[in-house]
């Protein structure tokens, strides 16, 4: 196994923010778009903060739970989340750069085909056939 890799980081991101007391069903989300963001609140006209909230959203409204002054805390809950969510944003990334080769694969044959066309060949799927011979 790799001596890079911390197999149990998600474990302890996974942990940390189940000590929010959030529910099963907001746990899941937050797996998928939840982030941490800090607030300042304007007075008499005196800053104030920051007030550190983390955030998500549940059937399209937003949902948020205050994390409190504490910048330590906060930083752990943002990188327990960022860890938690690298395998969702990794998948993401992966299936947007396919989808980029997909569409450069496309442009290409369309490009070629007609240089192709006077050889005789075809596309046959990725693979360029030349008409059997006659025999």
């Amino acid at each position: 196994m790799d001596a890079g890799i911390n197999t149990t980081a998600p474990l302890d991101a996974q942990r940390q923010l189940r000590q929010l007391g959030l529910d099963e069903a907001d746990l899941a989300l937050l797996r998928q778009n939840g982030s941490v963001h800090p607030e300042f609140r304007v007075r008499h006209g005196r800053n104030f903060g920051p007030y550190y909230k983390l955030r998500w959203r549940k059937e399209g409204r937003q949902c948020v739970h205050y994390l409190g002054r504490d910048r330590e805390h906060a930083r752990k809950v943002a990188l327990a989340l960022a860890t938690w969510q690298q395998a969702s944003r990794l998948e993401r990334e992966a299936r947007a750069a396919l989808g980029q080769a997909r569409k450069a694969l496309r442009e290409l044959k369309s490009t070629l085909s007609p240089a192709l066309a006077t050889t005789g060949g075809q596309w046959h799927g990725y693979h360029v056939r030349q008409p059997r011979r006659q025999r």
